[in-house]
């Protein structure tokens, strides 16, 4: 008023005085005048003002109808302002319940209000002032601006008050969450913010703070720990409770350095204090509060309870944006997978997965299977460790053998003893738990799966009896499919003791003979179990039950390589059959080279050729009883075939055999005289050089002397 006014008139209650620019000292000294009050306005302070030549009227009249409406929201003395100029009205009153504060300007017949939340607080001042000489506290307050619904309103500008408006700060915090986008685009100024108002020391304008005042600094110090009391209060507001952080100063969007700091310390406040409400409806400090995230269900619900993880999950109810500051300003975590999977290991170590419906259990193994094995989540350890895997049993078990585990939709029967278990029908049923399980290992079980099963369990070590012989029965069954070698797999012998296929004997299915290999070894050799050679209903699975066994023992002796002849190995006979050497070459050679005709070309095929020439020559050396009761080696006798007995083979060592050539001919390759050859006359030569006393004929040997020189170029190297 004294830059529009040339001459102030003020009048309050008994006094009155003129501020006149006119005389000397002009505005500064004020001239005491003797001027009624107007009745009815005895306790009102009036301002009359004299404008000078170059003030127009109708500028400043309009300038007046311009006034800020928030001039009286610290103005302890003054709750409304009007202006009546030419019959225009405008009005600002103040209108104060408690902290809440509503400012209703009024022009013509339109109103509108301004909701503020005011909060103060009396400040020790440790630092003094000449203008503030003896005042050792001060009170700071700050109002908060709130929308009609009493939610933080985003229109206003904050300002510093020192009782009048000084300037705007800057104390902006976060936007709507709508006007992201554009605050972003464009910079715009429109943020949620707060009121500061103080008595701090201005310039001589009024116009700014100065910030090089101790008093000054120490009210601006004091604005952190204002704000934390406040936030007590805007938490007790109902419809602040939630949206309470809008107001948290963000540093850099505060303009003015000098309040910068404040802004920075009030969030080095806030960060300890149990400001953050829980899903419990318990408040705490941010750092013991996470985000719930992407680990919660349809719902909202965390899939984990605070419980099992060691923090509080963040009450629902917060606006997302909301959510933002807190995570941004104030610290507060959004849970991990790490935090998650040790959630659910805690569970697990529990035992409470088997509680938990399958709604729960598909949510948990949908998070797992898309984000648990990520390159930068190297979870897989731990996740193997959970009880997620439901058998078929009932029971539940780790993940860590999934290799062993698998689902079974066609419902397969297989052998006992093997490390397959079949995931119950609940577990093969869920889509996300399957999706899980399947990542971890666990696999459709089919017919291949369980032969290979089979087989690693015979390469490990050896199965009980009952169960070797299912397994042996599963592998005839699907011999079609059989890709691994099974020859390895073990049988079981008539003593009960496991063996390999080809450790044993079996009578041949085919043979009909009455010197079977069983009879001829007794007990001195492994033969097959009777159970193994003729399962139990093996022969009601088919028409034919004689068919099926013929067919089974087939498959034994080729698959398995069980013996039907005797075991030759190394060009050497088994013990088994050593003793039926000794027990029939002196009594009954016949019977022993019947046996020998019967598995000799078996006995071959066991044999290299070099085994097959010490077979050879052991069975040629061998003493046997002849015909006449003569012992001598095999290969010195003679077999009487019709060619050769029209010789005087009176001295001969026959074999006591019968039958065509054809049928005994293997006995050459043993050094037997099968025909009248060079060798035959050799050997009868030989044999009468051996006879005792040297009673030879002369004829008889003068006639063999022509026959082996008739025939010496057959066989001159045994001659020579």
């Amino acid at each position: 008023m004294f830059k529009v006014a040339t001459k102030v008139t003020v009048q309050s209650r008994g006094y009155s005085f003129v501020l006149d620019r006119e005389e000397d000292l002009g505005m500064i000294s004020p001239i005491w005048v003797n001027r009624a009050v107007p009745t009815g306005r005895e306790r009102w302070t009036g301002i009359t003002l004299d404008f000078g030549p170059n003030k127009p009227y109708n500028d400043l009249a309009a300038q007046l109808l311009k006034i800020r409406d928030n001039i009286l929201l610290f103005l302890p003395k003054l709750s409304i302002f009007k202006v009546n100029i030419d019959g225009t009205q405008f009005s600002v009153e103040r209108i104060a319940t408690g902290a809440h504060v509503t400012l209703k300007t009024t022009t013509d017949n339109s109103a509108t209000f301004k909701d503020f939340l005011r909060v103060a607080k009396t400040i020790r001042m440790h630092v003094s002032d000449p203008k503030r000489e003896g005042q050792t506290d001060t009170e700071v307050v700050l109002a908060f601006p709130l929308q009609t619904d009493g939610q933080p309103d985003l229109a206003m500008h904050p300002d510093v008050y020192a009782f009048l408006p000084l300037r705007r700060v800057g104390f902006k915090v976060s936007p709507n969450p709508s006007l992201i986008a554009t605050i972003c685009e464009t910079s715009a100024h429109v943020k949620y913010q707060f009121v500061v108002q103080a008595d701090f020391l201005t310039a001589a304008n009024r116009e700014d703070v100065l910030t090089d005042n101790n008093w000054n600094t120490a009210i601006r110090d004091s604005l952190p720990s204002a704000f934390v009391d406040a936030v007590d209060a805007l938490r007790k507001t109902p419809s602040l409770e939630l949206t309470w952080p809008r107001f948290i100063p963000r540093t850099n969007e505060i303009s003015d350095p000098f309040f910068q700091l404040a802004a920075d310390n009030v969030l080095s406040l806030l960060r300890p204090s149990a400001v953050i409400r829980c899903s419990d409806g318990f408040d705490r400090p941010p750092s013991q509060v996470r985000v719930v995230g992407s680990f919660k269900d349809a719902h909202g619900r965390p899939f984990v309870g605070p419980e099992h993880v060691g923090f509080h999950y963040i009450a629902s109810e917060y606006p997302s944006d909301v959510v933002t500051i807190l995570r941004s300003q104030l610290g507060v975590a959004e849970m991990t997978l790490y935090d998650f999977i040790s959630g659910l290991i805690n569970m697990n170590n529990r035992g409470l997965f088997k509680h938990w419906d399958t709604v729960w259990l598909e949510g948990v193994c949908d998070i797992i299977a898309r984000v648990g094995f990520s390159w930068n989540n190297p979870q897989d350890g731990r996740i193997r460790s959970l009880r997620l895997v439901q058998l078929s049993t009932g029971d539940w078990v780790p993940c860590q053998s999934c290799d062993n585990y698998f689902f079974d939709s066609s419902g397969l029967s297989f052998p006992s003893g093997l490390t397959i278990q079949v995931i119950s029908g609940s577990s093969s049923g869920s889509r996300n738990r399957c999706s899980l399980l399947r990542k971890l290992g666990v696999r459709d079980l089919d017919v291949s799966e369980v032969i290979k099963q089979i087989v690693a369990l015979h390469r490990a070590g050896t199965p009980t009896f009952q169960m070797t012989l299912e397994q042996t029965l599963y592998l005839y069954n699907h011999r079609s499919l059989l890709e691994d070698d099974v020859a390895h797999i073990y049988l079981y012998d008539q003593h009960g003791k496991a063996r390999a296929g080809n450790d044993m004997y079996m009578d041949d299915p085919h043979d009909s003979d009455s010197d079977s290999l069983r009879t001829l070894f007794g007990n001195s050799a492994p033969f097959v179990h009777d159970s193994f050679r003729q399962p139990v209903g093996l022969s009601n699975r088919f028409r034919h039950g004689a068919y099926a066994i013929t067919q089974w023992q087939d498959w034994l002796i080729t698959t398995f390589g069980v013996r039907t002849a005797p075991r030759f190995v190394g060009g050497q006979p088994p013990a088994e059959f050593l003793a039926v050497i000794d027990r029939h070459r002196l009594n009954d050679s016949p019977q022993l080279f019947r046996l020998l005709k019967k598995y000799w070309s078996r006995i071959l095929a066991q044999n290299n050729d070099r085994e097959r020439r010490s077979l050879q020559a052991y069975f040629g050396s061998l003493d046997v009883c002849c015909k006449s009761g003569q012992v001598v080696p095999l290969r010195a006798t003679f077999f009487p075939s019709r060619e050769i007995m029209q010789y005087n083979c009176n001295d001969l060592p026959l074999l006591d055999l019968s039958g065509s050539w054809d049928e005994w001919h293997f006995l050459g390759a043993l050094g037997v005289s099968m025909q009248p050859d060079g060798k035959f006359f050799l050997k009868q030569l030989i044999a009468l050089a051996q006879k005792p006393g040297n009673q030879a004929n002369p004829s008889t040997v003068i006639g063999l002397y022509e026959h082996i020189s008739a025939r010496f170029l057959e066989f001159h190297s045994d001659v020579q």
